[in-house]
Parts: C-alpha cells; sequence; structure tokens
C-alpha cells in the first residue's frame, strides 16, 4: 500500500499561513481589514477540511488493508501451526525421556529428602519433576509435614495439660476427702471426750449424792474454773 501525499503539501500551507498570519483589524471602522481576515481565515478552514477529508480516506484504506493482512497472516499460519505443535509435540515427548533417565541419578537424594518428610513416591514420579517442580512439589510438602508436627505437638500438649489437670483435680478430691475424714475422726474424739466428761461428771455427782433437785433450789452449787468443778452445799438457813 502507498501512502498518498497530502494535498495541499507542507509548503503550501506555509506558505498561506505566512500570507494570513500577520493580518488584522484596524478597529470597527476597518470593514476590509476584517474582510481580509475573514478571508484568510476561510482559507485556513478549506485546507484543514480537505486534510481531514484526506486523513481519513487514507487511514479508511489502511483499516481495509490491515484487516486484509491479518486475515491472509490468520490463514496462512492456520496451515503451518497444527504441523508445527505436531513435531513440537513429538520432540517433547523425546526430550522428557531424555530428561527423566538423566535424573534417575537424583533418585536417592530425592528420596532421602521426601522420607525425611513422611513422603513417599515411585522412581517414576521421582524422575517426572524437573528440578524447579521438585522444589515446589518438596516444599508445598515439607510446609504439610511441619503443620502436621506442630499440630501433632499440640495435640500432646494438649492431652498432657488435660492428664495433669485430671490428676490434679483427683489429688484435690483425695485431699480433700482426707480433710473431711480428718474432720468427721476430730468431731466424734471431740464428742466421745464430751460423752466421757459429761459421764465422769455425772458420776461425780452421783457419788456425792447430788440431784437436779438439789441443784435446782441450789441447795447444791456448782462452780467451774476451766475444767475443774468445785461442789458447794448449803449447810443450814434460818428466818428469823
Amino acid at each position: 500500500m502507498n501512502i498518498q501525499q497530502f494535498n495541499p503539501a507542507k509548503s503550501e500551507i506555509a506558505s498561506t499561513i505566512l500570507e494570513v498570519e500577520n493580518l488584522s483589524i484596524q478597529g470597527v471602522e476597518d470593514k476590509a481589514g476584517y474582510e481580509m481576515v475573514k478571508s484568510g481565515k476561510k482559507r485556513l478552514a478549506d485546507m484543514r477540511i480537505k486534510i481531514t477529508k484526506f486523513g481519513k480516506e487514507q487511514r479508511d484504506e489502511a483499516i481495509k488493508w490491515q484487516r486484509e493482512v491479518l486475515r491472509q497472516e490468520k490463514e496462512l499460519l492456520s496451515m503451518i501451526e497444527p504441523v508445527e505443535n505436531s513435531l513440537k509435540e513429538k520432540m517433547s515427548l523425546v526430550d522428557e525421556e531424555i530428561a527423566k533417565q538423566e535424573r534417575t541419578i537424583l533418585i536417592p537424594i530425592r528420596r532421602k529428602l521426601l522420607e525425611e518428610i513422611n513422603v513417599e513416591l515411585t522412581d517414576e514420579e521421582i524422575v517426572s519433576y524437573n528440578e524447579k517442580d521438585f522444589a515446589s512439589f518438596f516444599q508445598e510438602k515439607k510446609i504439610f509435614f511441619l503443620e502436621e508436627q506442630d499440630r501433632n505437638e499440640r495435640e500432646r500438649l494438649k492431652e498432657e495439660i488435660q492428664k495433669q489437670e485430671i490428676e490434679e483435680r483427683v489429688k484435690r478430691a483425695v485431699e480433700w476427702r482426707e480433710r473431711e475424714l480428718k474432720e468427721e475422726q476430730e468431731l466424734k474424739e471431740k464428742e466421745l471426750e464430751r460423752m466421757k466428761k459429761n459421764e465422769t461428771y455425772k458420776k461425780w455427782l452421783e457419788k456425792n449424792n447430788v440431784t437436779s433437785h438439789l441443784l435446782s433450789t441450789g441447795d447444791i452449787k456448782i462452780e467451774q474454773n476451766g475444767h475443774s468443778f468445785k461442789m458447794y452445799s448449803l449447810i443450814d438457813t434460818i428466818t428469823i
């Protein structure tokens, strides 16, 4: 496609601009000056319209030409690409087999790395990864392994804490029961002591022939000082 020259040309436009750019109007009474400026403006406007129209025609033609180029390009590529891709695939299969054979030397090293994170792969699976893919695969599995180890450790600690809490609760329950039994025993011992003292006190009263009547009438008076008891009897009374 040949680009046609714009009409008017740059030289013609430059010449016209020189002729009109210094035109002026000397006030409202300058009719001649006004008409000359108007004429100059019209000449430039005509040039602008002609250039714009010509440019649009050229752009439209260029778009048609571009579309035709793209159509022919697509048509020719559609003939080449299927066969090219087929040949490329055949080469890729062979290249991959060669790469796998070369990677067999890496099997022991890769297997050891995988064993450390509890991952099992066949030899065929191990060599199927190129260096970049194996590194990505290993990193992913290692992260999973570490997270799993972390989860297991948290579970172990949780179980240990729960076990300690249960043991602590059992210990507190035993201590509480022992304390309760001790208190019960102390109460029993105090009750026995009280009963024993009551019995001793009762026998003491009986030995001295002291009855409740004598105590109520005041004929016999009992005075207590701590654990000691003193008995006083009324010797006699007289009314005068």
